[in-house]
């Protein structure tokens, strides 16, 4: 718990202090890169960008809070996805842990 509520914090911070910077990239895409879904599948983040806003996260199986972030983004997506809203969920898990991986994504749909 204490973890997650330093990621929090630390989220909060950064985001308060990027809060300048923000307003000047307001309406601004992210850069363009192309990552792989589990089934080979190249996924294109310009490509999302054309049915709304694209949440990016970043996790891994051994990540705790990162376990946590997913239950709430889940929750958001559920409420925003009538809107538009995408989550690419990237995971930083090692190669050889494609299995868990995909068992986790399984096991949530």
């Amino acid at each position: 718990m204490r973890t997650m509520a330093w990621k929090t914090a630390t989220t909060l911070a950064i985001l308060a202090l990027g809060a300048t910077a923000a307003a000047d990239e307001a309406g601004k895409k992210a850069p363009d890169f192309t990552v792989r879904d589990l089934n080979g599948k190249q996924i294109t983040m310009s490509s999302l960008y054309e049915s709304g806003p694209v949440v990016v996260d970043f996790w891994a199986t051994w990540c705790v809070p990162c376990m946590a972030e997913m239950k709430e983004l889940s929750g958001i997506y559920d409420s925003y996805k009538d809107k538009g809203l995408q989550v690419l969920a990237i995971s930083e898990d090692d190669i050889k842990e494609t299995a868990k991986v995909r068992q986790f994504v399984k096991s949530k749909k």
